[in-house]
């Protein structure tokens, strides 16, 4: 809540683009009277300020490490929100590896015991990268980075797992709901295996099919055939043990070697039958009560009006301590007008999910003790768990806690702070409520300029209530001229 989301200087000229990626491009820039260049990532959508936050907290955190960039400035640039680093001036692992072959056993081990030393600070100050791939590696003639840290998260209690990268590199536990420091270290044993071997790991090369991931990460054996080296093949096989209490966390290759145990013993399922229906592997990991699948199949499955079927299999992931799943039920135990209809297990879901760490769970828990629906309102468990998601980003809870500050608990001056944040995430109520508060002067100055800014702002998606409240305004200005 703190950043002041603004670029401090923003006179670069733009040379040429380097790379594009699913949310941002990223283009090589210099400044007027400088010969340095540096890196700039400017977002597609305004509103990916999660994602701008955790690449920026990340990148402060390890600003001193010799395998990431050095973040040089960050923040809004007119309407563009951007991130401008040092330029490394290397190549991503996997244009090299197309380029050249795979690397050899050497030099495969620095890079690895470069990324491990990055990890270990990363993890030392409880970050997680969650999205080690080859094409988020830069190699140049002596070091390596790791880069693109958007998609990071802190360690947290492990259990509300959100898959926002591609599904190709992510650890089995994932698929459960969970995450840890191990959960870098599978994602780690992949890209070795990829570097060492030049091809990608299970059968992803030959199978497209999106839920075929799933399975393979959770159930497939990786086949290492191609990796020459048992040195090596012990490494991978230590760091890509299905189990995630079962990997050795450790950050050198030396020592994983020694502490590791033998996975050859792991009771595996055989390779898959190559074909491209996405729908028959998400009903095969959904048959192997993997909670992610259960969950995604049991959302298709309402869709098509099939909601017992459904229901059992949100019931199966949600026992399984699947969050996702916990809050989706709670919601259909509380709102189904038919005989599934149970309020009180609807609570407990709703209470398991926040403390998993679901913000939508938390968020609801909050508004439940402010409304006083089904118990006595209170105020104090109200603020802890809307305080709980709002801290986590959740935009929803962030204009809740700014209304429960100014309506309940007179800090109006805190409230803004609040509908600030939620209103820079693209939470239109958010935007009315900061409007409101700088027309008015509510914990702040009058400032009818930028209140007609957030107006205007939700205005442009289409929502009412922010038209009237612009009309008014300006008719509010219109007679006082």
């Amino acid at each position: 809540m703190g950043h002041s989301f603004y670029l401090r200087k923003n006179d670069y000229i733009i040379t040429h683009q380097i790379d594009s990626g699913g949310y941002a491009n990223v283009y090589s820039i210099r400044y007027p009277g400088r010969n340095k260049r540096y890196a700039l990532k400017r977002f597609f959508n305004r509103y990916h300020i999660r994602t701008f936050l955790n690449e920026t907290n990340a990148l402060t955190a390890l600003k001193n490490n010799p395998h990431t960039p050095t973040l040089a400035d960050a923040g809004f640039n007119n309407d563009h929100l951007e991130i401008i680093t040092e330029l490394i001036d290397g190549d991503r692992l996997d244009h090299y590896i197309q380029r050249h072959g795979p690397l050899s056993e050497k030099e495969g081990l620095s890079l690895f015991n470069q990324l491990l030393d990055c990890l270990r600070e990363a993890h030392s100050k409880n970050i997680l990268h969650k999205d080690i791939k080859p094409s988020n590696i830069l190699i140049t003639e002596k070091n390596a980075y790791l880069i693109d840290w958007g998609v990071s998260e802190l360690k947290g209690n492990g259990r509300c797992e959100s898959i926002r990268t591609n599904h190709e590199y992510v650890a089995p536990e994932c698929f459960y709901g969970q995450h840890d420091s191990s959960t870098d270290f599978y994602s780690l044993g992949l890209l070795l295996f990829e570097a060492l071997s030049g091809k990608r790991p299970y059968q992803f090369a030959t199978i497209s099919a999106q839920h075929y991931r799933c399975l393979a990460h959770c159930l497939e054996s990786l086949n290492l055939d191609s990796i020459t080296s048992e040195k090596i093949k012990k490494l991978i096989r230590a760091l890509t043990h299905k189990d995630l209490h079962k990997r050795h966390v450790a950050y050198s290759a030396q020592d994983i070697l020694e502490g590791s145990i033998s996975t050859l013993s792991e009771s595996l399922a055989p390779f898959y039958a190559p074909e491209q229906n996405d729908a028959k592997y998400l009903l095969l990991a959904a048959n192997a009560e993997i909670p992610y699948a259960l969950h995604t199949l049991a959302l298709r499955l309402f869709r098509l009006g099939k909601d017992k079927k459904a229901l059992r299999m949100l019931t199966k992931a949600a026992e399984q301590g699947y969050a996702k799943s916990q809050y989706a039920l709670a919601q259909r135990l509380e709102h189904d007008d038919a005989h599934e209809k149970d309020i009180t297990k609807a609570l407990h879901l709703y209470q398991k999910a926040a403390e998993h760490g679901s913000t939508q769970a938390q968020n609801k828990l909050g508004l439940l003790y402010l409304d006083g629906i089904y118990h006595d309102k209170d105020l104090e468990k109200a603020q802890y768990w809307l305080r709980q998601a709002a801290s986590k980003g959740n935009s929803k809870a962030q204009n809740n806690l700014g209304l429960l500050l100014e309506k309940e608990l007179s800090s109006p001056a805190q409230a803004l702070l609040w509908f600030r944040s939620a209103a820079i995430r693209g939470n239109t109520r958010a935007q009315n409520n900061l409007g409101r508060c700088l027309q008015k002067g509510i914990g702040t100055t009058i400032d009818k300029g930028k209140a007609y800014y957030w107006y205007n702002l939700a205005a442009q998606t289409g929502n009412k209530r922010a038209k009237r409240l612009l009309y008014a305004l300006l008719k509010e200005i219109t007679v006082t001229e």
